[in-house]
């Protein structure tokens, strides 16, 4: 159609392996239409939700912006990724909804198709206590890591992204096509992003994105059942019994084994899995939590939230299971019924450590053809 400007943007993701309260910025206000879980039942959807009908736009609005979202796969091949659902209110406005993966860093490339100057604000919000399961907000979240802005595709050094606040400001662009790039590394932790790029001059007009950044899949929580009970949960984490389904089944299997083999003993006590979208699982100085952040080889310092100890339980295929049976029973005080259940997990198809600092077992379900196989097999 002539005389119709339009605005085209492209994100192109690269999954970056890393060492690595909703937020609003000032300006901006987003309803993320959940209610707080704490006293909801546990089995409560936290991924699957139903969008309104898209109305019918007005045709004397603007024509919407183009919007593609390309990743770099493994094979180093760009592809498309296209959104899981899309979003037209009345106006004409469009919403696209994507999945993307913990700690990828994406590069953004926009242009303008008028003849003429415009510039663009970039305001983004996030949300990690009802979608990544982290309830705490003390310090706060780190911020988006952000570099650019270039004329050209140019992949930035880790040193040059830097955590920063929304909103974020263009400078002012050529039409014509030209092609201007930024790049955003998203946190390992799992959440949920909102973006809205504001533009105005010869394109304006707004494109709003939603990141859900959550590993792929759904995965599910093991609630109360028979010979097992779940501990671990605390007030910053109050889901944390979330594993691949084909795990869950091994996990109630495990238990199942264990009583025909001690009936008369208690229940199996089911510590930390994974959170409800995956991803960072931090612990923080609760219960006197402590690591060796500064590397000297003693573990001195208060656990922090949004940073490790926590290596694994990010996917989905790892279980703690705590040496103390449910009547506080202690499990090494039986060498018989301590490598009986060492044979339960690895006939139910798990890689066991034992954490005896921590005074459980650590168990490990990723398969082999995964290539988070080796990395998997970590204590904590």
């Amino acid at each position: 159609m002539k005389g119709i400007n339009k605005i085209k943007i492209v994100i192109v993701g690269l999954f970056v392996m890393l060492p690595s309260l909703c937020l609003f910025s000032e300006d901006a206000l987003f309803d993320f239409d959940g209610k707080d879980l704490k006293g909801q039942s546990n089995s409560i959807s936290l991924v699957n939700e139903k969008l309104p009908a898209s109305p019918k736009p007005s045709k004397k609005e603007k024509r919407l912006p183009d919007v593609t979202l390309r990743i770099l796969d493994e094979n180093g091949q760009l592809s498309v990724l296209k959104p899981t659902s899309t979003y037209i209110d009345e106006n004409g406005n469009r919403t696209n909804y994507y999945e993307i993966q913990p700690n990828w860093a994406a590069e953004w490339y926009v242009w303008c198709s008028g003849n003429g100057e415009w510039t663009a604000k970039k305001t983004y919000s996030y949300c990690h206590d009802k979608y990544g399961g982290h309830y705490h907000y003390f310090p706060p979240a780190p911020l988006l890591k952000y570099a650019g802005f270039f004329e050209t595709s140019q992949w930035p050094s880790i040193e040059d992204f830097h955590e920063t606040q929304s909103p974020i400001y263009f400078p002012t662009m050529e039409g014509n096509n030209k092609r201007y790039y930024y790049y955003i590394w998203y946190p390992e932790f799992a959440l949920k992003v909102t973006d809205w790029l504001e533009s105005y001059g010869v394109c304006n007009g707004m494109i709003t994105s939603v990141m859900s950044v959550k590993i792929p899949g759904d995965l599910e929580e093991l609630g109360p059942g028979n010979y097992y009970v779940l501990v671990g949960t605390t007030t910053s984490h109050p889901y944390n019994h979330y594993l691949q389904s084909d795990v869950i089944d091994k996990m109630k299997k495990i238990a199942e084994d264990f009583h025909k083999e001690y009936p008369k003993k208690a229940s199996l006590k089911y510590n930390d899995f994974s959170l409800p979208w995956g991803g960072l699982f931090d612990i923080g100085p609760e219960g006197g939590c402590t690591y060796d952040y500064d590397g000297d080889g003693v573990a001195n310092e208060p656990c922090r939230f949004w940073s490790k100890p926590h290596s694994t339980h990010r996917y989905g295929y790892n279980a703690d299971v705590s040496y103390w049976l449910a009547d506080w029973a202690w499990i090494p005080n039986d060498p018989a019924m301590y490598q009986a259940l060492e044979k339960i997990f690895k006939n139910n198809g798990a890689r066991v450590l034992r954490e005896d600092k921590k005074k459980h077992w650590h168990l490990d379900f990723t398969p082999k053809s995964s290539k988070y196989y080796e990395e998997e097999l970590k204590c904590y």
